[in-house]
This record gives structure tokens, C-alpha cells and sequence, in this order.
């Protein structure tokens, strides 16, 4: 597994991997063009989020879309993470720079590129969502939704595959990660 990062990715969350870390972005074609050697696929998950303008958002969005499916031309599949507000290109500059991302690699790449449009991303340090999920965890629905996955774990078989259990721990780790988040101070 090869990643590529502006900086050293440490972070807990990799210490049972090993990635070869290639240093570069988006705008350095020879780094790509390391990343991209000998892949049988490529995920392409990096964007810009929070811009100015949407000149700052088309640089990374849709030039830096386009410069991995450049260095990507040779690698059997790529995978787009993209964005849900894609769909509606008209909402803002970031959804209207993610669309125009994904045209630009399906025009290169066809058949061997496949799209994902996630409602979002979080991952650890991420301060963008914060209020979001700080919002949502007062909500009276997420309460609602948190008991009602407790009791279909609850209700599961003992002898679930493998893969559906690595499921529920993922969930675990994450609604305790959510909760440590968005924990609001008592007397708040």
C-alpha cells in the first residue's frame, strides 16, 4: 500500500500499517506518477473543502482530479471519493469543483473509474464537521437511532461472519470517538 501525503501521516490510527508514504500533492506529477506505478487500484480521496473562491477549489478538485487520472492512465481501476453535493453542481463553488473533478477523470479514464459520493467524511483532527455532529448529537433523533442500534446488536446472532463483526467494532469505535467529540461540558 502506497499513500501519498504532504507530511508524515503520524497518526494512531496506522500503526498496524505499513504504507509506503510518497511525499507530494496533488500538483507534483512525478510524485503521482510514483503512487500510481504497478497499482492494481488507485483510490483518489483527497480535495479541498474550504476555499475562497472557486478558482481555489477547481485547482484541487478537478486539476488535481485530472492529474491522477493522468498518472493513473495505466492502473486497472480507480476509485473517486467524491462528495453527495456533486450531484447538485449549482449548491456552491465546492459542489460545482467536485462534479467537474469527477467529469474530468470519467473523460480519461471510462470504464475503469468507479464514483463514490459520501454525505461526508470525518476522520481524526477534522475540526470542519465538529459543529455538525455537535448539532446532531443533541438532537433527539440521533438519540433515538443510537438506542435502536443498541437493541438490533442486541437482537443479532452470537455467531455472526467475521466481517459483520469487524462491522459492529468499527461502529463501536467510531460512536465512541463521535461521543468524545461532541461530549457538550456539564452546565453548558
Amino acid at each position: 500500500m502506497r499513500i501519498l501525503s504532504r507530511r508524515d501521516p503520524v497518526n494512531g490510527l496506522w500503526r498496524d500499517l505499513k504504507p509506503e508514504v510518497i511525499a507530494g500533492d496533488l500538483r507534483d506529477d512525478v510524485a503521482l506518477g510514483r503512487l500510481c506505478r504497478g497499482a492494481d487500484v488507485v483510490i483518489h480521496a483527497a480535495g479541498l473543502v474550504k476555499a475562497a473562491s472557486r478558482a481555489a477549489f477547481d485547482a484541487v478538485n478537478v486539476e488535481g482530479s485530472r492529474r491522477v487520472a493522468r498518472a493513473a492512465a495505466s492502473v486497472p481501476h480507480t476509485v473517486l471519493v467524491s462528495s453527495l453535493t456533486a450531484r447538485e453542481p449549482d449548491l456552491s463553488h465546492y459542489s460545482a469543483s467536485k462534479r467537474a473533478g469527477e467529469r474530468a477523470m470519467a473523460e480519461m479514464l471510462g470504464e475503469r473509474l468507479t464514483i463514490v459520493r459520501p454525505c461526508a467524511i470525518y476522520g481524526p483532527g477534522d475540526r470542519e464537521l465538529l459543529p455538525v455532529f455537535q448539532a446532531a448529537a443533541r438532537s433527539a433523533y440521533v438519540a433515538a437511532r443510537t438506542a435502536l442500534e443498541d437493541a438490533t446488536r442486541a437482537a443479532l446472532p452470537a455467531d455472526l461472519p467475521p466481517v459483520s463483526a469487524c462491522g459492529l467494532e468499527a461502529a463501536d469505535r467510531a460512536k465512541s470517538e463521535f461521543n468524545s467529540l461532541v461530549a457538550v461540558p456539564k452546565g453548558s
